[in-house]
């Protein structure tokens, strides 16, 4: 069985009392790869709209850098993850483990 992606179905009644299911799936790592990546362009855009209209302190620059820091932490982190999983399942398969 596999647990990486764990999916709760219900089953809801609406408005017209028929039934429906609504599937909650855990994120994909693409998918929180692509939400980091926006919250790093949503802090690089609001430093880059500070120093074009006020200028920079050395503080904000080091904030900035340690923002690209925390992003390239963030990737490799996903990457080693990545990594693990594929290992897993290649022990489990090998080991003849359902997963």
């Amino acid at each position: 069985m596999n647990n990486k992606n764990p999916v709760d179905s219900r089953v809801f009644t609406n408005k017209n009392n028929s039934e429906s299911i609504m599937t909650i799936k855990a994120p994909s790592a693409i998918t929180i790869f692509v939400t980091t990546l926006e919250q790093f362009f949503s802090k690089i855009e609001t430093f880059l709209d500070n120093h074009y209209e006020y200028g920079s302190e050395s503080e904000d620059v080091q904030k900035m850098l340690k923002e690209i820091d925390g992003l390239r932490f963030e990737i490799d982190r996903e990457r080693l993850e990545k990594e693990f999983d594929l290992v897993q399942e290649r022990r489990d398969y090998l080991s003849g483990k359902d997963f």
